[in-house]
């Protein structure tokens, strides 16, 4: 990959970056303020995060009797395949612990549907409330 789509990438991550870091250096809001990373929240961060795995697995498995031959199959075959791989490694963000570092808002959304592409081949970044389904305490929480 090379030219316009690349310099695209490039920008839409140094976009990315800039928006984390101006949420880390909030120091005056304390609902934005840096709070340093627990054994606790590394715990449940592990937990969560592998629960949400596991509930995508149990559907590809489901899904996956009925895909036809080709990429598609190939490709849930390999996940599938991997998957222990994964939850272990998962599982290995518990035993961080506090060397995690710093829990920093988060926007809680961010994917392709929350970037514009300016006439400039810049991004802007939308949508600040974060997943609307969920509760605002956790849309409010800290990652």
């Amino acid at each position: 990959m090379a030219g316009p789509a690349l310099q695209a990438i490039v920008t839409l991550g140094r976009r990315t970056a800039e928006f984390h870091l101006a949420l880390a250096e909030e120091k005056k809001n304390p609902a934005f303020k840096p709070e340093k990373a627990t054994a606790t929240y590394t715990q449940q961060l592990a937990e969560a995060v592998t629960r949400q795995i596991q509930e995508a697995l149990a559907i590809l498995t489901a899904k996956s009797a009925n895909l036809p031959p080709g990429p598609g199959a190939d490709a849930c075959r390999r996940i599938l395949f991997e998957a222990p791989s994964l939850l272990e490694r998962v599982g290995g963000i518990a035993l961080i612990g506090e060397k995690l570092g710093h829990r920093i808002r988060h926007h809680g959304d961010y994917h392709l549907g929350q970037v514009l592409l300016t006439e400039a081949n810049d991004f802007i970044i939308l949508d600040f409330e974060g997943e609307p389904l969920r509760p605002l305490s956790q849309r409010r929480s800290k990652g």
